[in-house]
């Protein structure tokens, strides 16, 4: 049987996926047809059903568990990983709230933890394009 199998070219994904990739183990007859994207492109061909076996963002998860069952192994969460606030110049945390921000990825576990953290600092009316944005858990 051939499976499209679908990750990130970071190292951790990488380290993770090289047995299956490189044959170093028993794959019992499977056999993988593999893609290499950035996590939002892998979220977007998990919502579309175009890979069997995918990483994706928790975030997106949510959005196609129904499709999809999450592996025992293999999974990376953490504290203290993400998000990160890039920028040309200093920007103090208050200024953060008054700002126009670009996330990354609709579903993308650090975009959608930004989003949160945002939406505690700032009034409602400021953050209406963080809500219409997609769902956020605070």
């Amino acid at each position: 049987m051939k499976l499209t199998l679908a990750f990130s070219p970071c190292p951790n994904d990488c380290f993770m996926f090289d047995a299956i990739v490189n044959k170093r183990i028993d794959l019992e007859g499977l056999q993988f047809d593999v893609r290499l994207a950035d996590v939002e492109a892998l979220n977007k061909a998990a919502f579309a059903r175009e890979v069997d076996v995918t990483k994706l963002s928790y975030h997106a998860y949510a959005y196609c568990a129904a499709n999809y069952v999450l592996l025992d192994a293999g999974s990376a969460l953490g504290r203290n990983c993400g998000p990160l606030l890039i920028s040309k110049r200093t920007i103090a945390p208050a200024d953060v709230a008054s700002g126009t921000l670009r996330i990354f990825g609709r579903v993308i576990k650090a975009g959608a933890r930004f989003a949160a953290r945002r939406m505690r600092r700032t009034s409602s009316r400021q953050c209406a394009w963080l809500k219409s944005y997609g769902p956020v858990t605070r």
